[in-house]
């Protein structure tokens, strides 16, 4: 019987590191992984924040082009209606009916300048010079001189080219 008793006793073959080191090691990798499935969480939220404040400006951006080619398009409508007649009191008239709207004379026609609000900090400026002589042109009755984003305000504004939908 004293050989059955050693066997019981006796510890397992090989050896072991204990069940206090193997209960450590588990408690640290849960805490790691965690650690990392919070991260994890935070920045997927703080990208998702960020796309979405991304495409809420590029829709206000959007939409001030649109109202800025919508007022292009009217008072090149007027320039053409004026063309047409001889009138050119037609589009005299128009660009006095935008009161954002500065003109500025030029020797082959007058300057329009206008901006439209993009953000309370953001505004598209255009510039577009419209002929007095379309025909001197090959028939264009206007050129887009600049169609910039402004950001800031004062010595610290930065200009952003944007396309004018020329070809090189």
């Amino acid at each position: 019987m004293k050989v059955k008793d050693k066997e019981k006793r006796s510890p397992t073959v090989g050896g072991s590191l204990g069940t206090g080191y193997v209960t450590v090691i588990m408690v640290f990798v849960v805490i790691c992984l965690a650690v990392l499935a919070a991260l994890s969480f935070k920045t997927v939220m703080s990208n998702s924040g960020i796309g979405e404040m991304s495409r809420r400006n590029a829709a206000l951006y959007y939409s001030a082009e649109e109202r800025a080619n919508r007022r292009l398009a009217d008072l090149d409508g007027a320039a053409a209606e004026a063309e047409m007649t001889g009138d050119f009191s037609l589009l005299a008239d128009k660009v006095q009916s935008y009161e954002d709207l500065t003109t500025v004379p030029d020797v082959e026609g007058f300057t329009a300048e206008w901006s439209e609000e993009v953000t309370e900090k953001v505004k598209l400026r255009c510039s577009v010079l419209f002929y007095s002589d379309p025909s001197a042109h090959d028939g264009r009755r206007f050129e887009i001189k600049s169609w910039k984003t402004d950001v800031g305000a004062g010595s610290d504004e930065v200009h952003i080219t944007v396309w004018d939908g020329s070809q090189f």
